[in-house]
């Protein structure tokens, strides 16, 4: 089932423009099925196509894994400065996955306490999708350096608060009893874990 939206063609242009791509809407297809593509089992079947009527911002996208096809909404956020990012969202307010170049720690944050997902180039990704798709990486950057900002949001507390009330630390409890959406419920144990405060057993 493909997502049929309407956005102003002159913002969206000038979106364009103002995130740093002209690129036209074939080769930023085959751009993001590639960063896609790498978060995923080379198995797993990716197709990244154009909204119809639309120019190159957003894109439907379908992974196919096993007998299940993920779908979802995608736009291109160029650098995934917070400006860019917001942008984006502004412009096409049913985006479900924001991709970019490299996603800055404060852009994070914010698709985070609105429930979007994201992944760039660096490696990052935190996807997060009710069908069952879970994508959540650390880029390598990342991986080898501290945490820069300490900054706990609202989402990352609520899963704080739960955890310490004895609920059973999974998306799916967490998810139940918070009301917050699997995105920031994963992002949430996965910070938490990364910080030492969880450990799997």
């Amino acid at each position: 089932m493909h997502t049929s939206i309407k956005v102003d063609t002159s913002l969206v242009q000038g979106s364009i423009a103002l995130l740093g791509t002209m690129a036209t809407c074939d080769q930023l297809a085959t751009r993001i099925r590639r960063i896609l593509s790498s978060a995923v089992p080379s198995s797993v079947e990716v197709k990244v196509v154009p909204l119809p009527r639309e120019p190159g911002l957003v894109f439907n996208v379908g992974i196919r894994a096993g007998t299940t096809n993920h779908r979802f909404l995608t736009g291109w956020a160029g650098e995934g400065w917070p400006g860019d990012v917001k942008k984006l969202v502004q412009l096409v307010p049913k985006v479900e996955v924001v991709v970019a170049t490299k996603m800055s720690i404060n852009a994070k944050a914010w698709l985070e306490e609105l429930g979007i997902g994201w992944i760039d180039e660096a490696g990052g990704a935190s996807i997060n999708r009710s069908s069952g798709l879970v994508i959540v990486r650390e880029s390598a950057r990342e991986k080898n350096r501290p945490e820069v900002s300490n900054r706990w949001s609202r989402s990352m507390l609520a899963v704080a608060e739960a955890v310490l009330s004895g609920i059973t630390p999974t998306v799916e409890s967490i998810e139940t009893t918070t009301g917050l959406s699997r995105n920031a419920t994963a992002t949430g144990l996965s910070r938490l874990e990364n910080l030492g405060l969880l450990k799997r057993t």
